[in-house]
């Protein structure tokens, strides 16, 4: 039988430089400790599987840990605002720590993508647009908006926080069938997936440190917000102009943008909203204007490469085969395919080749 009450412990690990009191709620199997437990505060929960990883962070991921709680202060403001706003506690953002280290191009072996590691099915299901040339999944605003809504649906499904991110893991399909099957609604004693089993202790101990990051001897400090103003614009334009014109790193200009795949803004009839750095807004428009229209947009070729399509390549002195497929990312097996005319060993300049260009 489960017992409730609340004790005070002092959870004292060895590997750390200093003790933490902690105030513990108790209606678990006899090792779990529920610390907090409120829908809009997330539960932490201490056992063997979350001491594991809260060591593993501490001790052989501390690099790697300390670097991205340091780089989750360029995001963490606005997602805990966008979870706050839909009834989420604010530490569950952690969950992208655990998911992608905070990285919107991220890319996982099953082709999930950004921060929050949606498939294409998903992302679509909750209306981030993905196209030739904009990936909404790698938008961290509206991928997190979804993430919410994504993460407060499995919450309201199965009643935990626990069993919602186990469900954010390995689906609610998996989750639903191993509750039935074992007749208890106790992650702890489900048996899921390896993935799913380590990655709900992996969240909880994330969120235990970035508490209180010191007492774990992490620094509290981070990396500023990412401080932005938006700006409509017509056209596909270089983000090398944008950036040229707003008196910036390209790189200033891709970071606020990660949704964007082809390095410029999509070809679209309606305007797209571009994020620029804070305070380069005017710099923008007086240096955009003064430029020419062909100096301000991508040319039509040159989208045409941009989109990837089939081209006619003329062969030039010294040009060969392998040299002209590494060119245009093929293989010579290809380019003979897309050539039946190829039957012969040499190529010759003014020749003719039919290849596929990938945007």
């Amino acid at each position: 039988m489960k017992l409730v009450f609340i004790v005070f412990v002092l959870l004292t690990l060895a590997l750390y430089s200093n003790a933490k009191t902690i105030t513990i709620v108790i209606e678990v199997p006899e090792d779990t400790a529920i610390i907090t437990e409120n829908v809009t505060e997330f539960p932490l929960i201490f056992n063997r599987q979350v001491e594991k990883w809260l060591k593993y962070y501490v001790t052989k991921a501390r690099d790697y840990f300390a670097k991205k709680l340091w780089e989750s202060g360029k995001y963490c403001a606005m997602m805990k605002k966008i979870f706050i706003e839909n009834g989420l506690p604010p530490d569950l953002v952690y969950l992208a720590l655990v998911e992608s280290g905070f990285n919107p191009y991220a890319y996982s072996p099953a082709h999930a993508v950004g921060v929050w590691q949606f498939t294409k099915p998903t992302g679509k299901s909750y209306g981030l647009n993905q196209n030739h040339w904009i990936d909404e999944r790698r938008d961290i605003e509206k991928s997190t908006y979804a993430a919410a809504r994504i993460l407060k649906a499995l919450y309201d499904k199965f009643g935990s926080w626990a069993l919602a991110i186990a469900a954010y893991n390995c689906g609610s399909n998996g989750l639903k069938q191993a509750i039935k099957n074992h007749a208890t609604t106790d992650f702890w004693t489900l048996l899921l997936p390896a993935e799913t089993m380590v990655f709900v202790p992996k969240v909880i101990a994330a969120v235990m440190i970035a508490r209180d990051p010191e007492s774990y001897g992490f620094s509290s400090k981070t990396k500023p917000a990412h401080s932005f103003e938006v700006i409509d614009v017509a056209g596909c334009i270089d983000l090398n102009i944008i950036a040229k014109c707003c008196g910036v790193s390209l790189e200033e200009i891709t970071i606020l943008n990660p949704e964007l795949t082809r390095q410029c803004t999509p070809e679209q009839q309606n305007e797209y909203p571009l994020k620029i750095p804070e305070g380069t807004k005017n710099a923008f428009l007086q240096n955009f204007e003064k430029l020419s229209d062909k100096e301000k947009y991508l040319s039509q070729e040159e989208i045409f490469r941009r989109k990837g399509g089939w081209v006619i390549y003329t062969i030039k002195k010294g040009d060969t085969l392998g040299g002209i497929a590494r060119k245009f990312k093929t293989t010579v097996e290809n380019i003979k395919k897309w050539n039946s005319h190829i039957r012969r060993k040499y190529i010759y300049p003014g020749d003719k080749l039919k290849v596929f260009q990938r945007g």
